[in-house]
């Protein structure tokens, strides 16, 4: 296993010859799992040679929550909990120095069974247009200037008398399209999504229809023609960017059953699941003025947990909750097997594709440098890149991974292989 070489705590890399210089033209991660909210990283570019170790460029300390870092431009921004209170940081790229924090004080304990995740927050902030959006534990959703951190707007739906929030608390990461924020807010069975004016918080269009889930809503397709695909308690909902109810799924989440993995799109497929159930694929399509949904495949020996699959090279890989942890490959046309993980691999898994690899950090904090191409499981390198528990997706940089583990907030250098 391969180790970190640290630089020092909340200092700058002091190894000039081999630390890269990271800048606004390194760093385009500005919401839930990337720039297409599916793990598809390219900003990370192309790896020649795996370093012996990586190299901790900064490290600072980070509160409670498993929302994940972004990293946009010459900023990081971090969305955590610290004494009792909601935290939103912007800080330097290259060097981790803090630019502003802002806090909000927000009174929450997640329910039984809960507990060991801690209260939040749990969903992960878009940037968009020098806007940060944040949408707490409690669905208090805050919109800031990202070069001052001054509120811009904010809304919170429990002013309407409605309970805004699930169980264990609110997990959906807004989603920004055609300048409007998009999230679902309520508990399952009762629930509803908004958009809003990202300038000045209006509300543009309301579906009240589906009660919430844990998951996050995509964009599935490009251009005129995208709709927004939202995970609701319900199931799977394609939405048109005006609110209008497309099509429908059935996948009711129950209380030991949660929909929390944001699905993804492989070809003409939705492919999706959730706690103790199997992974399901749906073919979806345009059918003259209508749509038409239709079951393509199923997989009863994969289960999602909480962990969200990748698309890659025609396959969907993910991490099953099955044999204890386990990663796998699946064709994505027919959900047949193209390679499964050893088993017992921990509780969650974070996947991103690289340039010829399959990045998986696992909440044990090891990365794993996995071959994406192969028609086998197979390792190419492994690190230890955190002292505490990963269960925040990481951002991504050139070369460079922003992670936020228990209780760290660091950015690490994979280019000392070059």
């Amino acid at each position: 296993m391969s180790f970190l070489r640290r630089a020092g705590v909340g200092i700058a890399c002091s190894w000039a010859a081999v630390c890269p210089v990271y800048s606004a033209d390194n760093a385009n991660w500005g919401q839930w799992r990337g720039p297409t909210r599916d793990g598809q990283a390219a900003v990370f570019g192309t790896v020649e040679s795996w370093p012996d170790a990586a190299i901790v460029v900064w490290s600072v300390e980070a509160g409670e929550g498993q929302s994940s870092p972004l990293a946009v431009g010459d900023r990081v921004v971090l969305f955590d909990r610290e004494e009792g209170s909601e935290r939103t940081r912007a800080l330097d790229v290259g060097s981790g120095k803090v630019l502003w924090s802002e806090r909000e004080p927000v009174r929450f304990r997640p329910g039984m069974g809960g507990g060991r995740f801690g209260a939040g927050p749990k969903s992960t902030p878009a940037v968009a247009d020098g806007r940060v959006v944040t949408y707490g534990v409690t669905s208090l959703l805050t919109v800031r200037d990202l070069a001052t951190g001054r509120v811009v707007w904010r809304k919170d739906p429990r002013v309407e008398g409605v309970k805004p929030t699930l169980y264990w608390g609110n997990a959906v990461s807004p989603i920004v399209v055609d300048g409007r924020v998009i999230v679902h807010f309520g508990k399952a069975g009762k629930g509803g999504v908004r958009a809003y004016d990202l300038a000045d918080g209006r509300e543009r269009w309301r579906v009240e229809e589906f009660g919430t889930s844990y998951s996050s809503p995509i964009v599935i397709g490009v251009g005129e023609a995208a709709i927004l695909g939202v995970m609701t308690g319900e199931g799977p909902v394609g939405l048109s960017r005006d609110g209008k109810v497309l099509w429908q799924i059935d996948f009711e989440q129950t209380f030991t059953r949660q929909n929390t993995p944001t699905p993804v799109v492989a070809g003409g497929l939705l492919v999706y699941g959730g706690e103790s159930r199997p992974l399901f694929a749906h073919r979806v399509e345009r059918r003259g003025a209508g749509w038409n949904t239709a079951p393509a495949w199923t997989r009863d020996d994969v289960s999602l947990g909480l962990a969200s699959t990748v698309v890659v090279d025609g396959r969907v890989c993910g991490f099953s909750s099955k044999r204890k942890g386990q990663l796998f490959c699946l064709d994505a046309a027919t959900g047949a097997d193209v390679w499964l993980g050893p088993g017992r691999a921990g509780e969650h898994t974070a996947l991103l594709v690289v340039p010829g690899y399959l990045l998986a950090i696992g909440d044990e904090g090891v990365l794993r440098v996995l071959d994406r191409a192969g028609s086998a499981y197979r390792q190419v390198a492994e690190y230890e890149i955190a002292a505490s528990p990963v269960f925040a997706h990481p951002a991504v940089v050139e070369r460079g991974l922003v992670i936020k583990s228990h209780d760290r907030l660091e950015l690490l250098s994979f280019a000392g292989g070059e």
